[in-house]
Parts: structure tokens; sequence; C-alpha cells
């Protein structure tokens, strides 16, 4: 099965079903809290972290000091990158799935610090995709899934576009989108960007605010 840029695909596989406004996808609605700064009056300063590597993690001014105290590193994951530090041995140990966590991640700190621990499986993800990006107003929690749905393309694959992949047998560009764990083919294209635009449509569709589409420069 061709596998599209950006998306991580698991299991069943659903047949291509025409037009897309024809076929209505299960979704299961998920509630997450509001942070307690989510209508500022006034936007606050931006202070910058040093980081290992020569990156900078972008603050807001009230958290600078408090971050300061510890010394923060530049991380790369598969999907994403971002800021952490090393767990002190004096500090209770976090475990996730019941596995110690050797590191802090800076997103999840600065959450916890104004809205308390964070329950369940939810995740701090970025509104804007920059994992540097460290502003109370760039936080949000998520799912897995959710947060999945507003990750970058990867930089492995055939297409440089988010859900869009070569299919050799039609020798035509495949559109495709994963929804709870199934895929769903969107259509072929021969043009590379009409397959972007088809992924962007459905990620609208399923994925609402945490759909990452893809920017696509008009010819």
């Amino acid at each position: 099965m061709a596998q599209c840029a950006g998306l991580a695909i698991r299991r069943r596989f659903v047949p291509l079903l025409g037009p897309l406004n024809t076929f209505e996808f299960p979704i299961v609605p998920v509630s997450v809290s509001t942070p307690n700064w989510a209508s500022p009056s006034i936007l606050p300063r931006m202070e910058k972290i040093p980081l290992s590597q020569g990156k900078v993690a972008v603050v807001d001014d009230e958290d600078y000091d408090w971050l300061m105290e510890w010394k923060w590193h530049y991380v790369e994951y598969a999907t994403n990158y971002g800021a952490a530090r090393t767990q002190l041995k004096e500090e209770l140990k976090r475990e996730w799935n019941g596995v110690p966590q050797k590191k802090i991640n800076m997103n999840r700190a600065i959450w916890e610090k104004h809205n308390g621990p964070i329950e369940g499986d939810l995740v701090v993800n970025f509104t804007n995709g920059d994992g540097l990006d460290l502003r109370k107003e760039n936080l949000r929690l998520a799912t897995r899934s959710q947060k999945q749905w507003s990750q970058k393309v990867r930089p492995r694959g055939t297409s440089q576009y988010k859900g869009v992949c070569w299919f050799k047998q039609s020798r035509k560009w495949l559109a495709q989108i994963v929804v709870n764990y199934k895929v769903i083919r969107l259509g072929f294209f021969e043009d590379e960007k009409e397959a972007a635009r088809a992924y962007n449509k459905a990620a609208r569709k399923y994925f609402g605010e945490f759909a990452r589409l893809n920017e696509i420069e008009e010819d």
C-alpha cells in the first residue's frame, strides 16, 4: 500500500468512495479545557531562552525568570522539535503509562505552571506547529490523535505535501487521509497540487482546528 507523506497508516483500509461530500465518517468529539490566558486584553512581551545547538525558545515575559532556573536543551522528535530539560534526582519522578520519564518538556512545564497537572492521555500541542514558540497563546491541549492531525509533513516520502504520494501503478498522484486509524482514499490526480488541495479539503472536514494544511504555491 502506498503511504503518503505525513500519514501514520495502521491496519484497516477504506477504498475510494467517490466524491468526498458523499462520505460521512463518525468522529468522536473530544472536550479539552480552556486555558486561563485564553482572552488576554494585552499581548504579553516575549523573551528568548537559549538552548543547546544554538537554538532559542520564545516564551512570554512572565515565564522567563522561573524557566531560567534550569538549563534547557533542544530536542528533535520524529515529526517535530522542542525544548526540554533533564529531570533532577530530588524531583518527583514523572511517569508516562507506568514508564519513568527522564526529561521534562518545556511546553508541558509552562502549561502545568498556569493550569495545574494534565490529566488523562492529553498532551500539550502547538497551534502554529512551531515547537520552539512556547508563548502561552500558542499552547493547547490535544489528544494523541489531534496532535497527529496537526503535525507537519514528514521529510520522507515521494511528495512535498502531506497526504499525497506518487502511485506507480496508475502513474498519478494519490491523495489520502487517515481518520480513526482508517485510510480514506480521496482520489488520483494528474497534478500534485490538486492532490494536495484534496487533502486540505478533507483535513478541514475531519480535523477542524487541528488540521495541518498544505501550503500550496499558485502557478
